[in-house]
């Protein structure tokens, strides 16, 4: 059985802006609420963090400011995937030498690569990186669900460690937790579905509604967990 990167909730950061510039400071400042508050991980430069319109050195910058602020307390994730499989390895291996725990990848979007094209993509993201990552499968986005063959390919590799799940299918996550229980633990991607992913087997969830809420959010997975 692998290594689990987290149980519970991680939030899935904003990225705070002053006069157009990225808030250092203030995204500081929310990584010491979030873990005061009990979040279990979180995620820097992901979607809900801006992650598409920040440039490289504004997202390791963001990167560097969470690692800094969190002291080892919870895992950071870092948001570094993108359709260009080089630029997305080249910023995983950049994170990862900001001191980022794990990668958070998203499906190529628009380029709807096949199934092989996804795992080489991932795979290089892992290998290049050195840290575990977190797939993560937004068909409704990117146009470009992950299919069986590339989980099939990659369940067994020692860094590909999960699956953010939001595809909006309970059903889908389900399959998922029930054929690779300990091999890829699945997260919910979508904060309504959290409840039932859990029940289905799923890890916690990779929050948004946590960035205002998360001692509620993480209250939802621990009550789960002791039968309440």
């Amino acid at each position: 059985m692998k290594p689990v990167m987290f149980r519970g909730v991680a939030t899935a950061l904003v990225t705070p802006f002053e006069n157009g510039r990225v808030d250092y400071a203030g995204l500081a400042r929310l990584v010491r609420y979030q873990i005061s508050h009990g979040a279990d991980a979180l995620v820097i430069a992901g979607t809900t963090g801006e992650g598409p319109t920040l440039s490289a050195r504004e997202k390791l910058n963001a990167i560097s400011a969470a690692v800094e602020a969190a002291e080892g307390r919870v895992p950071i994730l870092a948001g570094t995937g993108n359709n260009d499989t080089a630029a997305s390895v080249r910023l995983s291996r950049l994170a990862a030498a900001a001191g980022a725990d794990g990668i958070l990848a998203v499906a190529p979007y628009y380029n709807r690569p096949t199934a092989a094209g996804l795992t080489a993509h991932f795979r290089a993201i892992a290998e290049e990186s050195g840290r575990p990552v977190l797939l993560y499968d937004v068909p409704s986005r990117t146009g470009c669900p992950i299919p069986d063959e590339t989980y099939e390919a990659l369940a067994d590799h020692p860094l590909i460690a999960g699956v953010k799940e939001a595809s909006g299918s309970v059903r889908r996550a389900a399959e998922l937790a029930a054929r690779y229980d300990g091999r890829l633990a699945v997260y919910s991607g979508c904060d309504g579905l959290t409840l039932p992913i859990l029940a289905v087997g799923g890890y916690g969830v990779v929050s948004v509604a946590s960035n205002l809420l998360p001692t509620e959010v993480g209250a939802v997975c621990r009550l789960f967990w002791e039968g309440r």
